[in-house]
């Protein structure tokens, strides 16, 4: 993990999950199940449309992860993989 302006550069595994629907029950927002036992919700990806793709695969992703107030992180996802199970 490196520090960079308040934020923390990490990779993170786990499970990729939807957190946030639509009116018309799409799924518009993603988090992440991850293996350190925390929520990381993806706030932004570079490949939002493929990311989705890959729900309730396992997968590693790269980027800037923010700590929230209520003990969640925010992640924004420069890069992901799907893992093999």
């Amino acid at each position: 993990m490196v520090k960079s302006k308040g934020m923390l550069q990490q990779t993170v595994t786990g499970i990729l999950i939807p957190e946030k629907w639509d009116d018309k029950n799409d799924v518009i927002g993603v988090s992440i199940q991850a293996i350190d036992e925390n929520e990381y919700i993806v706030k932004s990806c570079r490949d939002d449309k493929n990311l989705f793709n890959f729900i309730n695969k396992k997968i590693k992703v790269a980027g800037k992860v923010f700590e929230r107030s209520d003990g969640k992180f925010n992640i924004e996802v420069n890069r992901f993989e799907v893992e093999d199970n």
